[in-house]
């Protein structure tokens, strides 16, 4: 055998024995992959029943009673027992929050809740390996080690680690946000191909079921659009297509189904939002929004993430989280470079295919914040944004200085981890996340109070009673939202033979329940707390006063 013949022997023997490792590649990635995301959903399920079982605001009021409502088929005989949040979709609290609560009480949904948050971890260490052409190392042990650490800051952000198993939403609907962005990364990788637009539109499909769970989502999803059109050239109204067909049938999939339940109730398929267009005489000809959160004047926008930042003025309760200032630095910086990268001549299409996951990034937050800042300046509101800009800052340092950035990048990480301040939004500690919502023996006690009853609720959050007698007879009132939305409340209550009030034992309100019974025609109670009982839950101490009987 000559020399030729024997290297090509060698040649095919070499490859054969390398076909099996090659083969098995695919299939131990994957099994890293199920392995880390298995371990992220344990470890954070565990994270959120160790900071507490979920007890926020919003919890006490909508989350557990919209859902319950649903399954009981009591939506129609209450009236806004959650108030205006009533209307709010209910389909996630439907699949997570509500069936944790009925199998395992508040703990096992603070854990479900926490398990599901857990994937986002895993997701964050996906987006950072699909930026890696930009990480400065071709070394994959430190491809790993960067997707970990920006994950793991990721995850250690303020409003973040205050949400990790709480029912807000943001932080759950935020699993679909990320994998949207991480789809839409590697379709980046895949420009004009076929698998780039399925890549396409299942990101559409990923950010349409994010934004049909929670409508604020609604600001990922056109800023993903833009940054996919804008990066896509000629082929532009190929990938809007697809992105919007995954959009779409996303949205209808989690939405569709409430919004024609909205328009037949109230004659506005996102009640109480954009009211000025459908003018839905439940609510006023005005739009939705809430005021407390925007910047105050032209200068204090421009600069608006060191304003937050400073003064959390963009969320109901103190924080302190450097992340955006930080990143909004360096996306000024890198939108620089990039424009110039783009603009040279030497080089510069093999610059734009390198840097094009980087810069459909860069664009998403871009956007993405913008239209955050414009829409709601909300906080909450901005949990994906602030999963990813460890990432982004990380990515950002490294291709503006180098492997210096690296460096850099771990100081900003030991400043966060200093500095960061965590909003308390309400838990339940130890023991006491086991009680049931009433004590067994206070809802055997008051049932009969509540048959055939019209039950005027106090100042909100208190529609979470409801939940805790499933079986009454009663017809649970929250405040009306319009004259003739009063006069739907008047006709349900006229039904019931029992008018009973629940409200705290506070002056305060016991001013608010007399005026609601004055606007609503009914006799007020006397004053005090004389002839009502108490009612102890497991949030807060409650009373119960039947004012008057009378016949429908």
């Amino acid at each position: 055998m000559n020399a030729s013949a024997k290297r090509k022997e060698i040649g095919v023997r070499g490859a054969a024995s390398d076909a099996p490792a090659s083969d098995g590649w695919p299939m131990r990635r994957v099994t890293f992959w199920l392995t880390l995301t298995l371990l992220s959903v344990l470890v954070f399920g565990q994270v959120a029943v160790l900071l507490g079982t979920d007890a926020n605001w919003d919890l006490r009021n909508y989350h557990l009673y919209n859902p319950f409502a649903l399954v009981e088929g009591s939506q129609a005989g209450d009236h806004n027992a959650a108030g205006i949040q009533t209307y709010i979709n209910p389909t996630l609290d439907l699949f997570l929050t509500y069936p944790g609560y009925v199998l395992g009480g508040l703990r096992l949904s603070t854990r479900i809740m926490g398990a599901v948050q857990g994937v986002s971890f895993v997701l964050i260490m996906g987006i950072v390996l699909a930026l890696k052409q930009s990480l400065g190392t071709r070394d994959p042990r430190l491809h790993l080690v960067f997707a970990a650490g920006a994950a793991l800051l990721g995850m250690t952000g303020a409003l973040t680690i205050s949400e990790i198993g709480t029912s807000f939403g943001d932080l759950t609907t935020a699993v679909a946000v990320l994998c949207g962005v991480l789809l839409a990364l590697r379709s980046a990788s895949e420009q004009g191909t076929t698998g780039s637009r399925r890549l396409v539109a299942a990101a559409g499909l990923a950010l349409g079921i994010a934004t049909g769970l929670k409508l604020t989502n609604g600001v990922y999803l056109v800023a993903l659009g833009v940054a996919l059109v804008f990066l896509d050239g000629r082929g532009w109204i190929k990938t809007a297509l697809a992105f919007g067909g995954g959009a779409a049938v996303g949205l209808l999939a989690t939405y569709g189904w409430w919004s024609w339940y909205l328009w037949q109730e109230t004659g506005n398929p996102v009640f109480p939002y954009f009211n000025r267009l459908f003018d839905s005489p439940l609510y006023p000809h005005q739009n939705f929004f809430d005021e407390r959160f925007y910047a105050k004047n032209w200068w204090q926008a421009l600069a608006y993430p060191f304003w937050f930042s400073w003064n959390s003025q963009t969320a109901e309760i103190p924080f302190f989280d450097l992340r955006f200032p930080i990143a909004y630095i360096l996306a000024v910086a890198l939108s620089i470079k990039l424009s110039r990268e783009t603009l040279a001549k030497g080089g510069a299409a093999e610059v734009r295919q390198q840097r094009r996951p980087l810069a459909l990034l860069t664009i998403f937050l871009i956007v993405g914040f913008v239209l955050w800042q414009g829409m709601f300046s909300i906080q909450r509101y901005a949990v994906a944004m602030e999963l990813l800009l460890p990432a982004f800052i990380l990515v950002a340092l490294t291709v503006l200085l180098g492997r210096l950035g690296w460096m850099v990048f771990a100081a900003i990480a030991a400043l966060l981890a200093l500095t960061t301040r965590v909003p308390d939004w309400g838990r339940l500690k130890d023991d006491q996340a086991l009680l049931p919502l009433v004590p067994e023996q206070v809802r055997v006690a008051l049932a009969p109070r509540f048959d055939d009853a019209a039950v005027i609720l106090g100042e909100p959050p208190l529609a979470y009673v409801a939940v805790a007698f499933p079986h009454a007879r009663t017809t649970w009132v929250g405040y009306s939202l319009s004259d003739q939305d009063q006069e739907r409340a008047r006709r349900k209550i006229a039904v019931r033979s029992r008018l009973v009030i629940i409200r705290r034992p506070t002056e305060r309100d016991e001013d608010i329940t007399g005026e609601r019974l004055k606007q609503l025609g009914l006799p007020r109670a006397g004053p005090g707390t004389a002839g009502c009982q108490e009612l102890p839950t497991v949030f807060e101490p409650l009373v119960l006063c039947e004012v008057a009987t009378h016949s429908p």
